[in-house]
């Protein structure tokens, strides 16, 4: 290392300088900024059916659309450490049949009306949802209480394993 020679570039005035893209353009002004103004949230309903569900109701007729959401309090943490995986298993499930729907009919029902359904396991619950046009909310209400109520024999599932 110490026989090798130094390399040094020379300062010349043949040194490019940096050239400003943006110098002499006229770039877009930021828009005004305007006085913060209170958030207006949608009134929370909340009670409690002959059955003991509880239930959270948020109205918002902004769009024509509604969403069912059912939260069951048994989510990931609530799965021992040796069966890891086991809630969102389980939760993927769900919608593989019922005692009156296979998986093909759940979905048929739930695409005709342009729906969407949704099982998942978060870490304090399993999350049932269910989002349609308003007008078409008998549809998930009725397929939501199917999967909620009537799951599908085992055979179902461990079908779906198998495969």
């Amino acid at each position: 290392v110490e026989n090798l020679p130094k390399v040094v570039a020379p300062v010349t005035s043949a040194t490019p300088e940096k050239i400003d893209p943006w110098k002499g353009r006229t770039l877009i002004a930021p828009p005004e900024a305007t006085a913060a103004s209170a958030l207006e949230l949608p009134e929370v309903a909340r009670f409690t059916l002959k059955n003991g569900l509880q239930v959270i109701a948020i109205q918002d007729r902004s769009l024509p659309v509604t969403t069912l959401q059912l939260a069951v309090k048994a989510g990931k943490r609530h799965v021992p450490r040796a069966q890891v995986g086991l809630a969102e298993f389980a939760a993927q499930t769900m919608t593989r049949g019922t005692k009156l729907r296979n998986a093909a009919r759940i979905a048929r029902e739930v695409e005709a009306v342009g729906g969407e359904l949704q099982v998942s396991a978060s870490l304090e619950a399993t999350l049932f949802s269910c989002k349609s046009m308003s007008r078409d909310s008998r549809t998930c209400l009725t397929v939501l209480a199917d999967i909620v109520t009537n799951i599908g024999s085992i055979d179902i599932v461990l079908g779906e394993v198998d495969r």
